[in-house]
């Protein structure tokens, strides 16, 4: 499988719309690159960011949007799909430990809003949780807004993770 190539249009998107690293406390420079590494044995290209925290750590909206999903999966367990306000991009938050009480399917968030807390459900390693952290791009004529392009987004990172609207009595 060939890595994605980052698009022209891409970066000319982000840099009017900087990211937020979605975990608190997580600055842009620390955030791995995990994006091409092998998994299922060499099988498959990551295509994600995994951006390790302590468990129960602040899992931030990267982006302003609006949640389509929240699911439990096999593989992702807990997980979440915003998309961006621009309708360009739908970004997937896995593994997490649970959802922000005040989180709810349709729901506008802001950047920065507290979504959930980092955790190790679905297959990930309970002795490494993390956020799985993956960006798509949205083509708007598929109704499988869970199967656009991975775009490796970390170089659009531009701001630590923080939160700017904290979820209400946890």
């Amino acid at each position: 499988m060939t890595p994605t190539a980052v698009e022209a249009t891409d970066v000319e998107y982000f840099a009017a719309n900087p990211l937020m690293v979605p975990v608190a406390g997580v600055a842009p420079d620390q955030v791995r690159d995990t994006f091409n590494e092998s998994r299922d044995n060499g099988g498959r290209l990551h295509r994600a960011t995994d951006i390790l925290a302590r468990r129960g750590t602040l899992v931030v909206s990267a982006s302003p949007g609006r949640v389509l999903r929240m699911a439990q999966s096999k593989l992702g367990g807990t997980c979440m799909y915003v998309q961006d306000d621009n309708g360009r991009f739908v970004f997937y938050y896995a593994h997490l430990d649970r959802y922000a009480s005040r989180v709810e399917e349709g729901a506008h968030v802001v950047q920065g809003e507290v979504l959930g807390y980092v955790g190790s459900t679905g297959n990930a390693d309970p002795m490494y949780p993390h956020l799985h952290f993956q960006a798509m791009r949205r083509d708007v004529n598929r109704r499988d807004y869970w199967n656009g392009t991975p775009v490796d987004v970390r170089p659009f990172f531009k701001l630590a993770g923080e939160s700017t609207r904290q979820a209400q009595s946890e």
